[in-house]
């Protein structure tokens, strides 16, 4: 959902694709499941749909990506307090590494709730004033520059 009102609001890079659609390369990343009957793949029209959901407001959009990283966020909180025994991973170094992992995505949680409420008050300005552009810098960084490798986060910064 939030990368969804980010490219509404061109405020992401599209990688170019001269030689192809969006639709064949969603064709050739469904071939693999071609065989399987139950459930039916969704067509690239159902799927472009569900993805870009233009019967949603941004604001909406922002509301359930909030509601959702929030959730996240005391979901891995318990995670990151349970012991190894528990965690089933016992073993000095595994435990170590366990613990770290999870208190990694609880910083991720907190950077998207950020992240989130930024965008949310830059969309709520500019519904207020009828702008079409949001005052915004987003910045995509690779994932070593992220809180966890598994959760890449853009970094925005609000425009005066």
């Amino acid at each position: 959902c939030f990368y969804t009102v980010l490219e509404r609001y061109k405020l992401i890079p599209l990688t170019p694709h001269p030689y192809s659609t969006d639709e064949i390369r969603y064709e050739q990343r469904m071939k693999p499941f071609l065989g399987i009957s139950l459930p039916e793949l969704l067509s690239y029209q159902q799927f472009h749909a569900s993805v870009t959901q233009p019967e949603e407001s941004s604001l909406d959009l922002l509301e359930f990506a909030a509601a959702s990283v929030a959730a996240s966020k005391r979901e891995f909180e318990a995670l990151s307090k349970l012991d190894a025994q528990t965690a089933r991973c016992e073993g000095k170094w595994c435990d170590e590494v366990w613990h770290k992992n999870a208190k990694e995505e609880v910083k991720s949680c907190i950077a998207a709730g950020i992240a989130i409420m930024t965008v949310k008050k830059a969309v709520e300005v500019a519904e207020a004033t009828k702008a079409k552009e949001l005052k915004l810098i987003v910045e995509c960084l690779p994932s070593e520059k992220s809180y966890h490798d598994w959760w890449v986060l853009p970094k925005v910064l609000a425009v005066k």
